[in-house]
């Protein structure tokens, strides 16, 4: 590895020093950014937090604050539906069990016989 005609820096000619040496002086530039660049790797099919990752490791802002943010609200999604969930699933059962007294008329009624039962 020669800069400008200089002397080979990597006089060993070791594969390990010749990658330190590129990244080094291409600033960052490795395997993994190789093979983002040269399609070997697609971003678009990487799993979610590897994008993140890349993201992040390209990006000069501080995602601190709003990654925390977004789990803090996905959590609160998560357990927003969990309740309607729920709450359908009560919904339901309580239907059920309406439908199993049956009518309000009908019900009327047999309050009406239980009644006379009572104070016969």
């Amino acid at each position: 590895f020669s800069i400008d005609g200089d002397e080979n820096q990597n006089r060993g000619g070791t594969q390990q020093v010749q990658l330190q040496l590129v990244a080094d002086h291409f600033n960052g530039y490795n395997r993994e950014l190789h093979d983002i660049l040269t399609d070997e790797v697609v971003f678009t099919r990487m799993p979610i937090n590897e994008r993140r990752a890349w993201i992040q490791a390209l990006s000069t802002q501080d995602y601190t604050w709003s990654m925390g943010l977004h789990k803090r609200l996905a959590s609160q999604a998560r357990d927003r539906v969990g309740a309607v969930k729920h709450i359908n699933n009560r919904q339901t059962e309580i239907r059920g069990n309406l439908k199993a007294l049956g009518s309000v008329d009908g019900l009327s009624e047999r309050a009406l016989q239980l009644r006379e039962e009572m104070n016969a």
